[in-house]
């Protein structure tokens, strides 16, 4: 059975939460990413900063990338998942808090790669034989269809969770303590 560590992207460049933001797209850019992890001194990691995160905070604070930190735009808290998660459960994190990308850390909750909604596609289980590994297709088109949506702000989210009284997103938290 394929865990996460066997798929996931292992050679991973960071960026702090006092980097400027356009050093961090600069990242995706020459890496050909989407994303860059935001870890702390320990390699831990606080926040995940996305190209769109980017590009939504430039538009909203009316500033240049290089004038803004990467703790402006990141994500925090992050859904991360373990690398001897199993696939299974990696999808369903990504499925049920709309992400497409998760911070994989290793067994010392230090960043060691992360995973992507390409790095499961890559590994379809096309075959019925006993023994296979790998999601189905059907996994995969399950997961692009709940990831694939506008995600709301945080706030008016909040306020649709209250009103509907529907389910919670799976969080995570990573407490370093």
């Amino acid at each position: 059975m394929f865990r996460v560590k066997d798929i996931m992207t292992d050679e991973v460049i960071t960026s702090r939460r006092d980097d400027s933001l356009g050093s961090a797209v600069q990242i995706m850019l020459e890496h050909g990413c989407g994303c860059v992890p935001v870890v702390d001194a320990s390699n831990r990691v606080v926040g995940l900063v996305t190209d769109r995160d980017a590009v939504m905070c430039a538009l909203r604070e009316k500033k240049a990338l290089a004038d803004l930190r990467v703790s402006d735009a990141c994500t925090h808290p992050v859904v991360c998942c373990d690398a001897d998660d199993t696939l299974e459960r990696a999808e369903m994190l990504m499925r049920v808090n709309q992400v497409r990308r998760l911070p994989v850390l290793g067994s010392d909750r230090v960043l060691v790669g992360v995973m992507s909604l390409t790095d499961l596609a890559r590994h379809l289980e096309l075959s019925e034989t006993e023994g296979c590994t790998g999601l189905s297709p059907r996994h995969i088109a399950v997961l692009l269809a709940e990831t694939s949506g506008v995600r709301q702000p945080p706030v008016l989210l909040e306020r649709a969770r209250t009103r509907e009284n529907g389910p919670r997103p799976i969080i995570e938290p990573i407490f370093h303590g």
